[in-house]
């Protein structure tokens, strides 16, 4: 797993290019860069979740499991902190009229997810998998899992209604929808740990409202970061809290969400120095959504036909077999629930209208 890890890191490092001394990439957070640094999360979270389907006893896989350790959630912190910034700055542009179209990015989200809930049953009856029906219910509205990744789109589906209702409340001052939208993120973590959900499914949730607090104050830093000097110093004070935080970790939630949100503000620092360019990154991250949530199908396929003997074979496959079910979803199933999304808000629309 190791060496798959470097010939990835190999395409990674080709593609960087640093801005000139005292100047910065002012693009470091557009939708082309964040894409792309998605791209490098999401191949890391095909490893992972590819390692718990292998015996990777091996001394050649030492490093990347290190690697896996230190990092742990922190494979998902860009989707969340990227996702929390986008959507504060379609806020900031567009307004109530985009708060308005979050039930309908949530019903999409949720349906869908359950086109793939429902593949699932499928791989699961061919591979003579049991599933409860409380279980095989639940699994639609993403609470339970049958064996597909699930947490995260509940964490999601649960920031986007967060989200809605903030600044439905906070109309346009947007300061005032951000801080509800953190305090209604931290009810929920200590919520979900009060119920004793795995840890997994809450401790990166702060993320998303980091992400929209990084949006609102963007053309402060862009203008206190004006020089490399101070840029180190950027560096060095986001390193002492990411260290501090990483080892302090087992303090409690609190200092795991410090060092997941560091973590995430580390990516923004780098890119606003190097750039990164790959096209296979920006393709891997263009496909988010499909690549995470089919990942788990050819990888329980392969395990059914025991080619997860071989890591290599297995993980290749794994990866090759997923893109092509990514791009058939993102051709077929996506193209249709956006359509019906898109139909729903146009009716909505046009009832205000007459209203």
């Amino acid at each position: 797993m190791t060496y798959i890890l470097f010939f990835f890191m190999a395409l990674f490092i080709s593609g960087i290019r640093f801005a000139a001394k005292d100047e910065f990439h002012s693009d470091y957070m557009s939708k082309k860069q964040t894409t792309t640094i998605n791209g490098i999360f999401v191949f890391l979270v095909l490893l992972s979740h590819a390692t718990q389907y292998l015996n990777l006893s091996t001394p050649n896989s030492a490093l990347y499991l290190q690697l896996r350790a230190f990092l742990g959630q922190g494979v998902v912190v860009t989707f969340l902190f990227y996702s929390g910034f986008g959507i504060m700055t379609s806020i900031q542009k567009k307004g109530t009229q985009y708060v308005k179209g979050i039930p309908i990015k949530i019903f999409k989200l949720l349906l869908q997810f359950d086109v793939v809930v429902i593949l699932f049953i499928l791989v699961n009856l061919f591979t003579e998998y049991s599933m409860l029906l409380k279980t095989t219910l639940l699994a639609f509205t993403s609470w339970t899992s049958l064996r597909n990744s699930n947490w995260y789109i509940t964490s999601m589906l649960i920031l986007l209604l967060f989200t809605f209702f903030a600044f439905s409340i906070a109309r346009k001052y947007t300061v005032i929808g951000v801080i509800l939208t953190t305090l209604f993120t931290i009810a929920i973590v200590y919520f979900f740990m009060k119920i004793n959900r795995p840890g997994y499914t809450y401790n990166t949730m702060i993320c998303f409202p980091f992400g929209m607090f990084f949006a609102y104050i963007k053309p402060m830093f862009d203008k206190l970061v004006k020089n490399d000097l101070v840029y180190i110093i950027v560096c060095l004070i986001t390193f002492t809290i990411a260290a501090y935080s990483k080892v302090h970790i087992s303090n409690g939630i609190e200092m795991y969400s410090l060092f997941m949100m560091f973590l995430a503000f580390s990516f923004v620092v780098f890119t606003k120095k190097i750039k990164i360019e790959s096209p296979l990154l920006d393709w891997l991250g263009s496909h988010v959504f499909s690549i995470y949530i089919l990942q788990r199908i050819p990888m329980i396929l392969l395990s059914y036909y025991g080619v997860n003997r071989h890591y290599f074979i297995f993980t290749m496959l794994s990866f090759f077999m997923t893109l092509i079910l990514a791009l058939l979803f993102d051709q077929y199933v996506m193209k249709l629930v956006n359509y019906l999304g898109d139909s729903l808000q146009r009716l909505f629309s046009k009832k205000e209208v007459n209203n």
